[in-house]
C-alpha cells in the first residue's frame, strides 16, 4: 500500500498542472494559436509563462511512470 501512496498525490500534481496549462492556454483566447504540434504566443511574457508552467510536467510524468510497476500486479484481473 505504500507504493500506492506515492503514486496518488504524483497523479494528482501531474493533473492539476496539466489542468494549469490548459487554463492558461484558454485564457489566452485568439492570443494564441496552434500550429501543428507547436504553441505560439503574441508576446515574450506569455511565452515565458507556459514554458513555466510546461518544463515540471516532464518530471512529474516520469516520476508519475516510475511509481507505477509496483502496482501493475494489482491492476492485472483475476481470472
Amino acid at each position: 500500500m505504500v507504493a500506492l501512496g506515492n503514486v496518488v498525490p504524483t497523479a494528482a500534481t501531474l493533473a492539476q498542472q496539466l489542468a494549469q496549462v490548459g487554463d492558461f492556454l484558454q485564457a489566452q483566447g485568439k492570443q494564441v494559436t496552434f500550429v501543428g504540434n507547436q504553441v505560439q504566443f503574441e508576446t515574450a511574457q506569455q511565452a515565458a509563462r507556459y514554458n513555466a508552467l510546461i518544463t515540471p510536467l516532464a518530471t512529474q510524468q516520469r516520476d508519475l511512470m516510475n511509481g507505477l510497476p509496483p502496482l501493475l500486479p494489482l491492476l492485472k484481473p483475476s481470472l
